[in-house]
């Protein structure tokens, strides 16, 4: 059983320093992507339009595009509103998290992607101690949200 993270309020210095590190990276939304699949390869098959095909060649597809400026285009979401509005960020990561359900999505394959996404910025960012920290709570509060919807109870 994979444990639900609390949500955690950031404060305007850690939101601050998440919205350093992703205004770094929010432009390598494919390397984003093609990283978590590179790394968890079961989780491609998940993506209907990426079955069977090898990464390397779907990489530089508008389809592989599209769906990675989805994931950069929530998070910005998210993050935008970090320290400043919690109830629009439960309202984003819940519609995400209802979907996400629907298609059968484990928690597992979230706790992947958080890891490869981790692995990604802090290989591009590098990242102080608290810069860090700023993203484990960032993404605690994330999670909590998509495993609670994942659940069947939605966070308001």
């Amino acid at each position: 059983m994979v444990k639900t993270p609390p949500f955690k309020e950031l404060t305007e210095e850690q939101a601050k320093l998440v919205q350093t590190d992703w205004d770094y990276i929010k432009t390598q939304a494919n390397e984003i992507l093609y990283n978590f699949f590179e790394k968890f390869p079961g989780n491609q098959k998940q993506f209907k339009a990426f079955i069977g095909k090898d990464l390397d060649d779907i990489k530089d597809t508008p389809e592989f595009a599209d769906h990675a400026e989805k994931i950069a285009t929530l998070f910005g979401q998210v993050i935008e509103n970090l320290a400043k509005d919690s109830t629009k960020i439960k309202e984003l990561i819940n519609d995400m998290g209802l979907r996400h359900k629907d298609r059968g999505i484990s928690k597992f394959a979230f706790l992947e992607f958080r890891e490869a996404f981790m692995d990604f910025l802090r290989f591009n960012v590098g990242g102080s101690l608290d810069g860090m920290q700023a993203w484990t709570d960032a993404l605690d509060s994330i999670y909590h949200v998509i495993f609670n919807n994942l659940d069947g109870t939605p966070v308001h």
